[in-house]
């Protein structure tokens, strides 16, 4: 026996709401009946979820949590696994919005929310000339004050299912890191957060591993040879804390090799 489309958009708005979903009055849309409507006929979910995406850009919704809402009706469903085929669907009407126009204004990966490469080299340039502000080895000071940690995610994935992890991990990475850290998306399958080192570094790192082990799903492997590394078994997705070299130029060469 099918839903009916009323019941599943009330079921749907209560386990968006408890996931997060920022402002209540701003949840339905048209295009939510869509999506209900393609469910509960068996038919349709690929353009209802073009529709969904479209709509939650021009409301000026992040693409995470419009994925996040229709992360939530994918539980309702008990769906498993996302179906990457109409993640897709949504990640192009949230493009198709014209968000991607006012994000190219920014420093900011429109489907990720993470600053570009750009900016972290603009950062990076910022850090090492503060250091040499303060007298003294600069290159030794930035080692001293700041890492990269990076995610790296397998390479042999599909690319929207690359895609839809790199959505993950950004949204994993601003949970865990919210003091002001430049977080990037270096390629579609890595990730880096310039961040200060200290004692607290250790614990962020832990948290990380724990939020990408819950919303990735798969036992870790400690990694040797980096300061707090851990492995993915199944999908080999790697976190590890970058010592920054001694100067500027090497940092910049870094990111370079970084970079995919």
């Amino acid at each position: 026996m099918r839903d009916e489309p009323d019941e599943l958009r009330e079921r749907w708005r209560e386990r968006s709401l408890a996931a997060g979903w920022a402002v209540p009055g701003d949840w339905w849309t048209p295009a939510v009946e869509s999506v209900t409507a393609a469910v509960c006929l068996g038919k349709g979910m690929a353009v209802a979820c073009v529709r969904l995406g479209r709509a939650r850009g021009r409301a000026g919704i992040g693409l995470g949590e419009t994925l996040d809402d229709l992360g939530a009706l994918f539980a309702e469903l008990h769906w498993p696994d996302p179906p990457l085929s109409l993640v897709r669907c949504a990640a192009e009407g949230w493009v198709d919005s014209g968000l991607m126009e006012l994000a190219a204004q920014t420093c900011e990966d429109p489907l990720t929310g993470l600053t570009t490469m750009p900016y972290l080299r603009s950062r990076l340039a910022e850090v090492y000339r503060a250091a040499g502000a303060l007298g003294g080895a600069p290159g030794t000071a930035v080692g001293d004050t700041h890492r990269l940690v990076v995610v790296d995610l397998p390479a042999q994935a599909e690319p929207w299912r690359r895609l839809a992890r790199a959505i993950v991990v950004a949204h994993d990475l601003r949970a865990v890191f919210r003091g002001g850290e430049t977080l990037t998306l270096v390629g579609m399958g890595r990730a880096a957060a310039l961040v200060r080192s200290g004692p607290d570094l250790a614990a962020h790192l832990d948290a990380l591993h724990r939020s990408l082990e819950r919303t990735l799903g798969a036992a870790p492997v400690a990694v040797g040879g980096r300061e707090r590394s851990y492995q993915h078994e199944r999908d080999g997705f790697l976190i590890w804390a970058e010592e920054l070299p001694a100067s500027l130029a090497e940092a910049q060469e870094l990111l370079g090799r970084m970079a995919r």
